[in-house]
């Protein structure tokens, strides 16, 4: 079980591959007065939902965003590591939605419900 994420050299990470087409592959932790960046060769690249199932069936670490991953973790499917440690620099949670005028109330309804639901996360630390 890593300690610190230096330790994490020794385990296979796998890296989220964003819609852009970007890889992160690159995990930056702090703690007070500390700050450590690692940068893995990742065995498995792929979005989001394909690393939890990776993690699931075992293959490597993974970061994912806490709403991703929340009842793996509550039923012990998954295990945070380094939980003294806050992962910086997480992917932003986002509604995207066709822009129109003036916009529409069920949009506007819907998007505020959607930053209500997941505001909870914000105020969590973000571990990796």
């Amino acid at each position: 079980m890593p300690r610190v994420p230096a330790d994490l050299a020794g385990h296979a990470c796998l890296a989220l591959l964003t819609l852009e087409r970007d890889v992160h592959d690159e995990w930056l932790f702090a703690r007070p007065g500390v700050r450590e960046k690692i940068r893995f060769a990742s065995k498995v690249t792929a979005h989001g939902d394909e690393l939890r199932e990776a993690a699931l069936a075992g293959c490597g670490i993974v970061r994912l965003l806490a709403c991703h991953v929340e009842g793996e973790l509550r039923s012990g499917a998954l295990v945070q590591l380094l939980p003294d440690w806050e992962c910086l620099g997480g992917l932003p949670i986002v509604a995207i939605h066709r822009k129109t005028k003036p916009r529409l109330s069920p949009i506007n309804a819907f998007v505020s419900h959607l930053a209500h639901a997941f505001r909870r996360y914000n105020d969590v630390p973000k571990r990796c």
